[in-house]
């Protein structure tokens, strides 16, 4: 290593040091002893374990979307046979609105309480078995069952 001097009337804060090349020492640390050339051929003949190859992640797509298909139909067969659920949606339809206000109610992600809370605000002189009310109902029983179940049967939203 040799360090170079500062230069007449230039300000160093320290002394720059530049390294000599070497060729010999890169050849010794380039050269592969035989255990290592061994490792490196050993691990070119790995194979992927069962669970490598078993990643969903790592499955063609058609694969992918054949599973989801698979699980989608099963989600609506416990849907349909769910008498709970099934229930539901027929008074949503016999309720005039009460889809409509749903969804809308989905897409703002408001819970049963704050709805209850802003028709006793602001709405004071809506009737409790009016159609407003009976959807908040109906509302309640999806939400509950949603976010209060072991398995939900329904994702809301």
């Amino acid at each position: 290593m040799s360090t170079v001097a500062p230069m007449k009337g230039a300000r160093f804060l320290r002394t720059v040091s530049r390294q000599q090349d070497n060729a010999e020492e890169d050849d010794e640390i380039d050269a592969l002893d035989s255990q290592e050339e061994e490792r490196m051929v050993a691990v070119k003949n790995l194979k992927p374990s069962a669970r490598y190859k078993n990643n969903p992640l790592l499955r063609p797509a058609a694969e992918v979307l054949a599973a989801a298909q698979k699980a989608d139909n099963a989600l609506l067969a416990r849907v349909r046979q769910d008498k709970t659920l099934q229930s539901i949606f027929k008074q949503m339809e016999q309720t005039s609105g009460a889809e409509r206000r749903i969804k809308n109610w989905l897409e703002q992600k408001k819970t049963p309480e704050q709805i209850a809370s802003m028709f006793r605000k602001d709405y004071p002189t809506l009737s409790i078995q009016g159609a407003e009310w009976k959807s908040l109902r109906l509302y309640t029983a999806l939400f509950m069952r949603q976010h209060h179940s072991l398995n939900p049967t329904v994702k809301l939203g």
